[in-house]
C-alpha cells in the first residue's frame, strides 16, 4: 500500500513539473522575461515575450487609391537602413478592410531569415510593385524648379526652352516622376 501511495505522490509530482515547464509554439529567442524565478502566476499572466526570427513578417500599408490593385503574390522591394539595405519578397496576406482612420490598407510580406540577417523590430520602407510593366515620365530631381507652391521644368519647343507647369510624382532616387503637365 506504501508502494502505490509513494508511486502515486511520484505521479503527481512529475506531473507538476510537467506542468511548469513552458514550452511556446514556435522556435525563436527570449526578448524579455516578465517574472522572476519562484514567482507565482495567474492564469494568462505574461511570463516571457519570445521573438521569431525565420521567417520576419513586414507589416504595411497602402493609399486608399491602391486598394483594388493589391493582391497576394505581389513583388514588394524593402529598404533598410542597416545592411543587408534591399531586400525583395512577396505579399503574404491583404487585410480585407481599410482602416476607417487612415483609409489605407493594410498587407503582409514574410521574408526568409534563416541565418538570422536581419533583426526583428528594424525599420524598412517598402515599395509594392503593382504593375512591373508601367511607365512613366520622369526628370532628374535638379531639373524641377520650384516657386510659390508651383513646380516648373524647362522643356524645348521648336528651338526655344519653354517653361512649363508640372505635377510631381513619386521620387526614386535622383529622378522624380512627372504625373501631369
Amino acid at each position: 500500500a506504501t508502494i502505490a501511495t509513494r508511486e502515486a505522490e511520484l505521479a503527481i509530482v512529475e506531473h507538476q513539473i510537467k506542468e511548469t515547464t513552458i514550452h511556446a509554439p514556435f522556435g525563436g529567442y527570449i526578448k524579455s522575461r516578465n517574472v522572476a524565478p519562484g514567482t507565482y502566476l495567474s492564469i494568462g499572466e505574461p511570463v516571457i515575450s519570445v521573438v521569431r526570427t525565420d521567417p520576419l513578417r513586414f507589416c504595411g500599408t497602402l493609399p486608399e487609391r491602391y486598394a483594388q490593385l493589391l493582391e497576394e503574390g505581389l513583388k514588394v522591394k524593402l529598404e533598410l537602413n542597416a545592411p543587408p539595405h534591399q531586400i525583395e519578397a512577396k505579399i503574404t496576406r491583404v487585410s480585407p478592410t481599410l482602416d476607417d482612420q487612415s483609409r489605407a490598407l493594410s498587407f503582409e510580406a514574410d521574408l526568409a531569415n534563416p541565418d538570422q540577417a536581419i533583426r526583428a523590430g528594424l525599420f524598412a520602407e517598402a515599395e509594392v510593385i503593382i504593375d512591373p510593366d508601367a511607365t512613366s515620365l520622369t526628370v532628374p530631381i535638379s531639373a524641377v524648379q520650384s516657386f510659390a507652391g508651383v513646380q516648373k521644368v524647362w522643356k524645348g519647343v521648336e528651338d526655344q526652352a519653354v517653361e512649363q507647369e508640372v505635377l510631381l510624382g513619386s521620387r526614386r532616387g535622383n529622378w522624380i516622376e512627372i504625373t501631369s503637365g
